[in-house]
């Protein structure tokens, strides 16, 4: 069914899918397809495998997010930029988690071990997914990592990362628990911010700097235990949070 991929030539001679017409239940890339481009696949409701080619190089971070059905996402193994761990689509060498499919039938999802970084892999929520540990092997959480994973309740984040990144966390309005390591360093700006479903939470001895409007907009947060040697912005917390010192 090749007239329901509109393609393009970019300027350096790279075939982009700029747009896909139809909604089938598997979607198979057009074996000339080099890039995705963004938000292609976002009326394809339908959509709940997608067999990807041989040399497409280039996902954008938002492509799936939409894709309510989708549960699968298969990666050729001669194709050497992606991979696909039981559905889930990674870098070719397992070192970066890319796209969650957001239909994926599990309720719990353990990042694999060797994984060293994320993008916003689980943006605007995963329907059936309530928990997620990270690995072991991550070092810091980046910058919008979770922020809207509507859906997600409970996050398990395992030793090993040093810093949270900006909106880490923002606006996953059904977050309700947050486990950090101890080792934990710096929190950044706004990375808990709109987590209106979090009612408590335990900041490790070992922070040392809590960025500006990281708890902020958090309602149901009414105190909080912090290091004596943290350092806060005034504008951390609102100011209806009662805040402790240890």
């Amino acid at each position: 069914m090749a007239e329901a991929f509109k393609k393009e030539i970019n300027e350096e001679g790279k075939v982009v899918l700029v747009n896909y017409k139809a909604n089938d239940v598997e979607v198979t890339l057009p074996e000339d397809i080099d890039i995705i481009g963004n938000r292609v696949f976002f009326s394809a409701s339908k959509m709940e495998t997608l067999i990807l080619n041989e040399k497409v190089a280039e996902i954008p971070i938002d492509s799936f997010c939409y894709n309510i059905s989708l549960i699968n996402i298969v990666v050729p193994e001669a194709n050497p930029f992606f991979s696909s761990r039981d559905g889930i689509l990674y870098s070719k060498d397992g070192k970066t988690l890319l796209n969650y499919p957001p239909a994926r039938k599990a309720e719990r999802y353990e990042i694999e071990e060797g994984t060293l970084f994320m993008r916003q892999s689980f943006r605007y929520g995963p329907r059936f997914l309530f928990e997620i540990t990270t690995p072991s092997t991550f070092t810091s959480l980046p910058d919008d990592a979770f922020r809207c994973s509507f859906t997600v309740r409970k996050i398990n984040v395992k030793e090993g990362v040093k810093k949270i990144g900006k909106r880490c966390f923002s606006f996953s309005t059904d977050l309700e628990t947050v486990n950090l390591p101890s080792g934990l360093e710096e929190i950044e700006e706004g990375a808990f911010r709109g987590l209106t479903s979090l009612e408590t939470i335990e900041i490790p001895s070992s922070v040392k700097v809590i960025g500006p409007k990281a708890f902020s907009d958090c309602p149901r947060l009414k105190s909080i235990k912090l290091p004596s040697a943290c350092e806060i912005a005034p504008d951390t917390f609102d100011e209806s949070v009662s805040v402790e010192r240890y």
